[in-house]
């Protein structure tokens, strides 16, 4: 799977229903939750039976695309729910998972997190996030509103919960390979692919069994630069820079990763 970014909730917060049942797609529905049950953020007094109520806090990447857009999509949600008060505190892409697991682990900090799947890579999502499901959703509720595989696939646990949302997916800058030669023979033009059902078919074309073996795969799917970003954070280095928004591959933990791919 591509980036991620989906919205995360503290064990220490209050029962919560994600805004997205109530906002359908909105940007608000993706990043943030309130609370519906009596506590110390919420009481819910004079907001009505089943009304969202109470304060929420959550932090976001610093990306100004991103800002701009929670900037609009708050006051409208706090405007259709006056019970409701959101904050949020912008954090360097850098920042992100030390930050969340650290505020976890305290089990005080933010209510809810922005942040990217692969940085929870390895880890059970049951020990750090709380399941959305059974408790605040249905599964039939929530696969009405996203991919089923997405829901269940995004993070791991040994528990087989939904615990995040998604909040915006990127291709990483896919691309699509292949050998003139042996697409000349088959018959296909993969420049004239322009829907995923015709690669696929291409790819039938392509692939060769012999016997009950395939000798030769029409499509192998690769996530080459997931797997770059995913080894320079590892390695405790960068490639974005938060300051002026741009990507760059130039730096030491950068050379090692794509060594690494040259390798394998």
């Amino acid at each position: 799977m591509s980036t991620l970014v989906i919205p995360w909730m503290t064990r220490r917060g209050l029962l919560a229903r994600l805004a997205a049942a109530s906002t359908g797609a909105s940007l608000a529905g993706a990043l943030v939750a309130c609370s519906r049950q009596a506590g110390p953020a919420s009481s819910g007094a004079g907001t009505g039976s089943g009304e969202l109520a109470g304060e929420f806090t959550f932090f976001v990447q610093n990306f100004q695309p991103t800002i701009n857009i929670i900037e609009r999509a708050i006051p409208a949600f706090e405007q259709k729910h006056p019970g409701v008060k959101i904050s949020y505190t912008p954090v360097a892409y850098g920042d992100m998972a030390t930050k969340a697991a650290a505020e976890v682990a305290a089990g005080s900090g933010h209510d809810g997190f922005h942040t990217y799947t692969g940085f929870w890579r390895g880890k059970d999502a049951a020990t750090v996030m709380l399941a959305l499901t059974p408790v605040l959703f249905k599964r039939a509720e929530l696969e009405q509103l996203f991919f089923p595989n997405v829901l269940i696939d995004a993070v791991w646990s040994r528990k087989p919960e939904v615990y995040v949302l998604p909040f915006a997916v990127g291709v990483n800058g896919s691309m699509l390979l292949w050998n003139t030669n042996l697409t000349a023979a088959a018959g296909v033009d993969p420049k004239t692919f322009g829907t995923l059902d015709q690669i696929v078919a291409g790819a039938a074309k392509l692939t060769r069994r012999e016997g009950g073996e395939i000798a030769q795969a029409g499509l192998i799917p690769n996530f080459h630069t997931n797997l770059l970003m995913r080894w320079i954070l590892d390695q405790g280095g960068r490639f974005y820079d938060e300051q002026t928004y741009k990507w760059s591959w130039q730096t030491p933990e950068a050379e090692r990763a794509l060594q690494y791919i040259l390798v394998l």
